[in-house]
């Protein structure tokens, strides 16, 4: 019996497992948990040198975006957002798969700082909040 295809799927399926375990859809970090009430009818704007990054959030779950870069093409599309069992804002596009996922870390001076996820990849963001 020749076992070396067997050993070669093993080893793929290794592979592919360990790939996936640098990438997480899941924030473990200490965060507050959002609140419906903190977000509707609010506008929340990405603090960033050239992104553009505004989010304006409806009580229907809609979310009015405008997205690009300050110095290149911006677009204007329609998301929509909700709030997981973890407390985490998530924004999603239309076949509802997330776009950015927002885990508020702290809310001050209507200044929010969090943790963000794009394409399962976790990075620091600040957002000004304000009332729209």
């Amino acid at each position: 019996m020749n076992i070396y295809p067997i050993l070669l799927l093993f080893v793929l399926i290794s592979c592919s497992q360990q790939s996936n375990a640098n990438k997480s859809s899941h924030y473990s970090g200490k965060h507050d948990n959002w609140k419906a009430s903190e977000i509707v009818d609010y506008k929340l704007s990405i603090i960033n040198g050239n992104a553009v990054e505004e989010y304006s959030f409806f009580k229907d779950g809609y979310v009015k975006a405008t997205i690009g870069t300050t110095d290149g093409p911006v677009a204007g599309p329609v998301f929509y957002w909700e709030i997981d069992k973890n407390g985490i804002l998530i924004i999603k596009d239309y076949d509802k798969k997330s776009i950015v996922k927002i885990a508020k870390i702290s809310d001050g001076n209507n200044i929010i700082s969090a943790e963000c996820e794009r394409q399962e990849v976790w990075s620091k963001c600040k957002y000004k909040k304000e009332k729209d």
